[in-house]
């Protein structure tokens, strides 16, 4: 009895669902050309207006899935999700025109959006605003963006997204070192020194000419020196000295003084619900 009530539950749910749906598609799709729909869904795009432009260009693709307008009314779609707030469906759009029109004249737009959304994906109050979360959060997406960018950059190097591509790749390349040294941090703070020294030396081997190589030999030098390791500390800290004579991990002077190990926890309450305007 309780699992009748359940189905008959769940296929009410399913009908209201229907009628939902069916009361809120807009009938004149059904009556616009191809043409039509393609022009007003471009209008719908310039004044911001993401929810009706997308509308029309599904309407546009489920109507006409093989007409003239089909490529670029996918390529406008995945422009028009990443600015209604949707990386994900984005990502899965422009990952579909990739496999199906690899030879594309506009495939790059595709790894662009797709590096765009894939670089927003995540991206919201949380990360932006609480303590740490820029370089605490996992950076699954930031790292899916480098690689999008970087075969756009490789492959189509003559594209007119490629400078930007590339500009967004050195910033992204600077957050994936920044996240690394934030690790390296924390592990300092707890006492597990191996691990940060491994998070340290990730830095240095692999993302050389990034702000953050200063602050990862500093932590290695930290690092030797509490394992007693004694000879690579003073050998990393020449490295340092050599290199970067204005780390703040050095005094005026140029004596090593230590890593400033970052605690974005004692940020207080203050400054986080005021986004950082007031201490």
């Amino acid at each position: 009895m309780l699992w009748s009530r359940f189905v008959i539950a769940f296929t009410l749910v399913l009908l209201l669902g229907a009628c939902s749906s069916e009361e809120k598609r807009d009938p004149e799709l059904d009556t616009l050309s191809m043409v039509e729909l393609y022009n007003k869904a471009q209008e719908n795009i310039s004044d911001g207006s993401y929810d009706l432009a997308i509308g029309k260009l599904d309407a546009l693709l489920s109507r006409f899935p093989f007409g003239n307008y089909a490529d670029s009314a996918e390529l406008n779609l995945m422009y028009a999700h990443l600015k209604n707030g949707e990386p994900d469906v984005t990502v899965s759009l422009a990952d579909r025109f990739i496999r199906l029109h690899p030879d594309h004249p506009q495939v790059d737009y595709a790894y662009y959006m797709r590096g765009l959304a894939n670089y927003y994906s995540g991206y919201d109050l949380t990360t932006r605003f609480l303590p740490g979360s820029t370089f605490a959060r996992d950076m699954g997406a930031t790292k899916a963006s480098f690689d999008d960018f970087a075969k756009l950059v490789n492959q189509f190097p003559n594209s007119p997204y490629a400078n930007d591509a590339h500009a967004r790749m050195i910033y992204l390349r600077n957050t994936l070192a920044k996240h690394e040294v934030y690790i390296a941090s924390y592990y300092v703070r707890r006492g597990t020194y191996v691990a940060a020294l491994n998070r340290a030396k990730t830095v240095v081997d692999h993302y050389q000419e990034t702000p953050s190589v200063a602050e990862a030999l500093a932590i290695m030098t930290e690092c030797y020196y509490r394992l007693g390791l004694t000879d690579l500390a003073e050998n990393t800290k020449k490295i340092l000295i050599a290199n970067y004579p204005d780390s703040p991990s050095l005094d005026k002077d140029g004596n090593y003084i230590g890593p400033n190990i970052e605690n974005d926890d004692n940020r207080s309450w203050w400054n986080i619900i005021s986004f950082g305007l007031f201490s």
